[in-house]
């Protein structure tokens, strides 16, 4: 997936979702309400800066209802199966579907 945002480091990406309205922690929120309610209009990935297997991916995720928020995954050994499992099973939008104000 492709974006017009492009950030270098982890934080950078969080502030700058942040300023875009992505403010909340939405795991909680698709865990209560289900991924079908769910978005990932965004995806962000980031190497450990001291070793490269501390992968981080950054989603930004947009419900049917408007909440904005962001969801951080690990690729690396603190990698939290069931987190990863849920997030697979939200629909991701695709570039040209991704009408946000760029």
């Amino acid at each position: 997936m492709s974006t017009p945002y492009q950030y270098n480091t982890l934080a950078a990406a969080v502030i700058g979702l942040r300023e875009r309205g992505y403010e909340l922690d939405m795991l909680e929120l698709i865990k209560k309400n289900g991924p079908e309610d769910f978005t990932i209009v965004e995806v962000h990935h980031f190497e450990g800066i001291i070793n490269p297997s501390d992968n981080s991916i950054l989603y930004a995720i947009e419900s049917k209802t408007g909440e904005k928020g962001i969801v951080v995954d690990t690729n690396g050994i603190n990698a939290e199966t069931n987190k990863t499992e849920l997030l697979g099973k939200i629909r991701v939008v695709t570039p040209a579907e991704n009408n946000s104000d760029v």
